[in-house]
Parts: structure tokens; sequence; C-alpha cells
């Protein structure tokens, strides 16, 4: 070979090995910078999926997540949403219980009327009882979850105005059941893909005092 070919060579595999040097370089910085940021590469044998496909199971998990996570209407038209799944002792029907909520009226940003950071309460009507909406949303509700209850008024105050609660107006509350009167809080979460939050509760909601005052 020609001493000219020879050098020509010679040039392009130096060139090669400072390409393969840059091109390691880039992939660790890229590998630095996926850590950073918390992504994983996927793995080299998985498949390409195409973006229909990827679209259409969003869009399946989505519909499933929010099927488990529907509101159910009870006795008298109260609705209930679970938003965190409690695993911790069970709130019975009659019995006392403890927690924290914020109650507003339904209406586009409607204004909180009430809310407490500790409340302790019965399953009860009359002294020291709740409103009929909450003695029919909150049983089965456990430590550590969050339900919001929607309450028409005649399961909430009825026709006449309750302090700042307007006549015949419908109420929605966010209610934690935290640990106390007995209830326990709440066991390790099970590893189980439900489509609703479980664990720990949310942070606390802002709260006052409870409601009759």
């Amino acid at each position: 070979m020609p001493k000219r070919e020879r050098e020509k060579v010679k040039q392009a595999e130096r060139q090669k090995r400072i390409d393969a040097k840059r091109l390691k370089r880039c992939a660790a910085k890229l590998a630095r910078i996926n850590d950073a940021l918390g992504i994983k590469a996927a793995p080299k044998s998985e498949p390409e999926v195409s973006e229909a496909a990827e679209e259409s199971s969003g869009r399946k998990l989505k519909k499933m997540k929010k099927a488990k996570a529907k509101t159910m209407v009870l006795a008298k038209n109260v609705r209930i949403q679970d938003i965190c799944i409690g695993n911790g002792d069970e709130v019975k029907a009659g019995a006392r219980f403890r927690c924290s909520y914020t109650g507003r009226l339904r209406s586009p940003k409607g204004p909180i009327f009430d809310e407490s950071q500790s409340f302790t309460g019965k399953l009860t009507a009359g002294k020291n009882g709740v409103i009929e909406g909450w003695i029919i949303g909150l049983p089965g509700m456990r430590v550590g979850g969050t339900r919001r209850l929607t309450v028409p008024p005649d399961a909430g105050y009825g026709i006449e105005a309750y302090g700042h609660i307007p006549a015949c107006s419908t109420l929605v509350f966010d209610v934690t059941i935290i640990p106390g009167v007995g209830l326990k809080p709440e066991l390790p979460a099970p590893d189980t893909d439900t489509g609703i939050e479980t664990g720990n509760p949310p942070t606390p909601l802002k709260v006052g005092e409870a409601i009759e005052k």
C-alpha cells in the first residue's frame, strides 16, 4: 500500500477513535442528566409502541381510575367520593369518630362556612351528634381516608338558615378520619393497584372549630 494511502487509513482510524470517545462522553453525560431527573432508560429489548397505542392505553387507564373513584349516591341523595382510601380502623354506623374537615357551599368557588382540625363526634342525631348527611356518608371510612360528601338540604340544615349557611343549601364536606376515640392509626399500605391513592392521608386540612358553636 502506498504511503499516502496508509496515512489516510491511519487518519480514518484516529478519527473513529475520537468519535467513539466523544459518543461515550455524550452517553455518560446524558445518563447523569437522566439520573438527576429520575428518568430511567427503557430496556433495549422493549418493543416500540406507537403514539396511537400509547394514547389508547392512557385513555383506558384514566377511565379505570375514574371508574374506581366514581361518585356513589346513597340514601337521601347524599353523594360520596373517596379521594384517598385509608387502611386503619373502620368507622362504624352509630360509633364515635375523630376527623379533620372543611365544609363549603356547593357553588362555583363556594365559600367555606366551617372547618376543624380535630373534631370528635358520634354518628347519631341530636346532642353531640352530626347532621344526617354525615350519618349516611361516613360509615365505612377508615383512618387515613379522605372522603368528599355532597349533602342536599334535607340531609343537612333544611329549609331554614343556620349561621352562615343560607336556607336550602347543598353542602360539600371534605372529611379525613384521624386516629382517636378507639380508632387506631393506619397499617402499612398494601401493594395493590386500586386506581385510588392509598397510604398516608393528604396534608391536614386547615381547620378551626366544629359546626355547632
